[in-house]
């Protein structure tokens, strides 16, 4: 990628990279960002247009945001594939959480409930990981 620099980018030298881009005939050119697909394509770089600036405000003061035609992040499958790992992961946690808790129990069967849940947990986890993707012919 070209104009690797080593820090961020104020709006001043984006004001003066812009203006030397449009002073050598780019200033009708649209504004994207690039994005890796995760898959080889041929051709133009995947990018995502940039359809509005807006500046920061509370947290976010200082900074001047880009935004996308459609919001950068994990694809919705891929969303909801972490959304289910992190809910798995939760529960396990609780759960640990209350048996190691429970004056019932001695310190070894609580480190057995641990175990077991953990176990349960790399099961669960691991039949999350495998499940075929929307679309896919993988069996």
């Amino acid at each position: 990628m070209p104009n690797n620099p080593k820090s961020n980018l104020t709006v001043n030298e984006a004001i003066q990279r812009l203006s030397r881009l449009a002073s050598f005939r780019h200033g009708e050119d649209r504004i994207a960002v690039p994005y890796d697909p995760g898959v080889v394509a041929i051709g133009g770089s995947h990018s995502m247009p940039i359809v509005d600036i807006f500046a920061g405000f509370d947290w976010d003061h200082g900074t001047v945001f880009f935004q996308t035609e459609t919001r950068l992040g994990a694809t919705d499958d891929e969303f909801n594939r972490l959304k289910e790992h992190l809910q798995v992961a939760t529960e396990a946690l609780a759960w640990i959480g209350r048996q190691t808790n429970d004056k019932d129990l001695d310190g070894k069967e609580k480190l057995s409930v641990i175990k077991r849940t953990l176990e349960q947990y790399r099961v669960h986890v691991s039949k999350l990981d495998f499940t075929k993707p929307a679309g896919s012919d993988v069996d």
